[in-house]
Protein backbone atom coordinates (compact mmCIF):
# COMPACT_ATOMS: atom_id res chain seq x y z
CA UNK A 1 0.00 0.00 0.00
CA UNK A 2 1.35 3.77 -0.73
CA UNK A 3 -0.47 6.60 0.49
CA UNK A 4 1.59 9.17 -1.17
CA UNK A 5 3.34 12.31 1.61
CA UNK A 6 2.08 9.99 4.18
CA UNK A 7 3.00 6.13 4.24
CA UNK A 8 4.44 3.12 2.37
CA UNK A 9 3.50 -0.41 4.06
CA UNK A 10 5.01 -3.45 2.73
CA UNK A 11 4.81 -6.54 3.70
CA UNK A 12 4.84 -10.47 2.29
CA UNK A 13 1.86 -13.50 2.88
CA UNK A 14 2.42 -17.22 3.29
CA UNK A 15 -0.47 -19.63 2.87
CA UNK A 16 -2.82 -16.36 2.43
CA UNK A 17 -1.94 -14.96 6.09
CA UNK A 18 0.12 -11.93 6.35
CA UNK A 19 3.69 -12.86 7.95
CA UNK A 20 5.68 -10.05 8.14
CA UNK A 21 4.38 -5.86 7.96
CA UNK A 22 6.36 -3.17 7.40
CA UNK A 23 4.93 0.29 7.23
CA UNK A 24 6.89 3.25 6.55
CA UNK A 25 4.89 6.66 7.55
CA UNK A 26 5.87 10.37 7.76
CA UNK A 27 4.20 12.43 10.55
CA UNK A 28 4.25 16.17 10.07
CA UNK A 29 4.89 18.01 13.31
CA UNK A 30 3.87 21.55 14.56
CA UNK A 31 7.41 23.18 13.68
CA UNK A 32 6.86 22.58 10.12
CA UNK A 33 9.02 19.06 10.28
CA UNK A 34 8.64 15.92 9.91
CA UNK A 35 9.19 12.47 11.65
CA UNK A 36 9.69 8.99 10.01
CA UNK A 37 8.30 6.29 12.06
CA UNK A 38 8.98 2.45 11.24
CA UNK A 39 6.54 0.10 12.45
CA UNK A 40 6.97 -3.51 11.54
CA UNK A 41 5.46 -6.99 13.12
CA UNK A 42 5.99 -10.47 12.50
CA UNK A 43 4.34 -14.16 12.76
CA UNK A 44 7.48 -15.63 12.94
CA UNK A 45 8.50 -16.95 16.31
CA UNK A 46 10.73 -19.92 18.01
CA UNK A 47 14.40 -21.47 17.27
CA UNK A 48 16.00 -19.25 14.52
CA UNK A 49 13.53 -16.06 14.85
CA UNK A 50 14.33 -16.16 18.57
CA UNK A 51 18.36 -15.52 17.41
CA UNK A 52 17.64 -13.01 14.52
CA UNK A 53 15.12 -10.75 16.32
CA UNK A 54 17.64 -8.83 17.61
CA UNK A 55 19.62 -8.60 14.57
CA UNK A 56 16.77 -6.84 12.85
CA UNK A 57 16.20 -4.43 15.85
CA UNK A 58 20.02 -3.35 14.62
CA UNK A 59 19.28 -3.41 10.81
CA UNK A 60 16.30 -1.50 10.98
CA UNK A 61 18.02 0.97 13.23
CA UNK A 62 20.51 1.46 11.17
CA UNK A 63 18.20 1.91 7.97
CA UNK A 64 16.63 5.41 9.81
CA UNK A 65 19.76 6.35 11.13
CA UNK A 66 21.04 6.30 7.31
CA UNK A 67 17.93 8.19 6.00
CA UNK A 68 18.46 10.20 8.73
CA UNK A 69 21.51 11.33 7.46
CA UNK A 70 20.72 11.42 4.20
CA UNK A 71 17.78 14.21 4.97
CA UNK A 72 20.10 16.29 6.75
CA UNK A 73 23.31 16.40 4.53
CA UNK A 74 25.43 14.31 7.03
CA UNK A 75 28.71 13.02 5.60
CA UNK A 76 30.40 10.53 7.72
Amino acid sequence: MLKPNQAVVLGHQENGKWVDVWQFVIIPQPDGSSRLVLRSRTNAVGGFWDVIHPGIFIMERGLLLGVRDRVEGVKN
